[in-house]
């Protein structure tokens, strides 16, 4: 009878679900490491990826010192690792862990979650990124994104026209364009009161971050605010009362999170910074063109602002140009800065793809592809752990990194 012998080769190499003594043996994926911590330390500093992954997986059973393991698998190279590592950190509340997600930069690790059937154009997405308003053919339709519930419609009035959307869903604030001189508040679909006061169309709107005013600015060169709750004027900045007004119609308007300041842009290509508490004469910052767009950082260090193909960033507190973003092959017209500020995203008018940008270098980190049409609108929820976009492909798509 012949037998066959397994070679010394053969015999020195592990199988699958094999038991191995940790050390500079690899491992098969799926064996037990033995050894304790060591043997997992051992297994991740292999070059092979899986073996790496593998002793994420089991580091978090070995109390601290499997936490500091994770952690510091955060900063390796391979991003399949960094993801494994941070779906066992996220939910963690020791300091060390909130300390090393707070420094992290988790933006570039996001893929497609889930996708939604209603999206469209023109949309609008709440601050917080947890209600919708989507133009259909006859209404504006209000989601709650997460229970997935309609909250309420509103007649649309015509093909053309543009609106904002506070968070909670409730306050819908829109201008017409068969009525382009004026705009209305709603309160859950229901009209509270009309904005009339514009000479020539309006073309931008903001919401205060506290919901209590709003903004509007128009062809007619002038910034009206209001207070949402009466619906009567609180501030006009034209030209015949207050000095340094902006000589263009007005293409860009956002309140900044301390509610102190409303900032606009023109076809004058300046922004102006108008100090809500002092109203005195603003602040004015010549730029290249005209910048549209305008959104803040919620720490209230950036600004960025889009001018065709381009993003500027700007440094709130001193005005001082900081990045120059160009990546993108048609007009920028959405823009959403993350929680902690550290990333930009953006689309454009004619690809259906999303770029983030890091704010610290100006340079594009990752981009997002899902979408079959261009994006209509996007926003980062409150906590920054997804990203939220809807386009002319009737899809609402959210992004982050998943469970598995």
């Amino acid at each position: 009878m012949n037998v066959d012998r397994p070679s010394p080769d053969s015999a020195a190499t592990p199988r699958n679900f094999d038991a191995v003594l940790g050390g500079e043996t690899t491992a098969a994926i799926g064996s037990v490491v033995l050894g304790g911590f060591a043997g997992v330390q051992r297994r991740f500093a292999i070059a092979d990826v899986g073996q790496r992954l593998a002793a994420v997986q089991e580091a978090i059973r070995y109390g601290q010192m499997g936490v500091e393991l994770l952690i510091l698998a955060l900063q390796d190279e391979s991003p399949v690792v960094q993801r494994a590592a941070y779906r066992l950190l996220r939910d963690r509340s020791e300091p060390i862990v909130h300390q090393a997600l707070k420094s992290f930069n988790v933006y570039p690790l996001f893929t497609g979650l889930q996708t939604l059937k209603g999206g469209g154009m023109p949309a609008a997405l709440s601050p917080d990124g947890m209600t919708i308003a989507v133009a259909g053919n006859k209404t504006i339709k209000i989601w709650d994104l997460q229970a997935g519930d309609l909250l309420y419609t509103v007649a649309r009035q015509s093909t053309r026209e543009f609106f904002v959307l506070g968070s909670g869903g409730s306050l819908l604030v829109r201008s017409p364009a068969g009525d382009p001189q004026r705009a209305e508040i709603r309160q859950s679909g229901e009209l509270e009161y009309f904005l009339y006061g514009h000479e020539a169309p309006i073309r931008a709107l903001a919401l205060s971050p506290d919901r209590q005013w709003v903004a509007t600015g128009g062809d007619d060169r002038t910034i009206r605010i209001w207070d949402v709750q009466t619906g009567k004027p609180v501030w006009t900045i034209g030209s015949a009362l207050t000095q340094g007004t902006h000589r263009g119609t007005i293409a860009g308007l956002v309140f900044t999170p301390d509610h102190q300041t409303l900032i606009s842009s023109s076809i004058d290509s300046t922004l102006k910074f108008w100090n809500l508490r002092t109203r005195e004469r603003p602040r004015t910052l010549k730029v290249q063109g005209d910048v549209r767009s305008l959104v803040v950082s919620q720490d209230g260090r950036w600004l960025a602002g889009s001018c065709w193909r381009k993003i500027f960033l700007w440094n709130l507190a001193t005005g001082q140009l900081t990045q120059t973003l160009e990546g993108h092959a048609a007009n920028v017209w959405c823009l959403s800065f993350s929680p902690d500020g550290k990333v930009l995203a953006s689309c454009d008018s004619y690809h259906p793809e999303i770029k983030l940008w890091a704010v610290k270098t100006g340079r594009i980190v990752h981009s997002l592809v899902g979408h079959e049409g261009i994006v209509s609108c996007l926003s980062f929820t409150a906590e920054g752990q997804r990203l939220v976009s809807c386009g002319a492909d009737k899809k609402i798509r959210f992004w982050g990194v998943g469970d598995a």
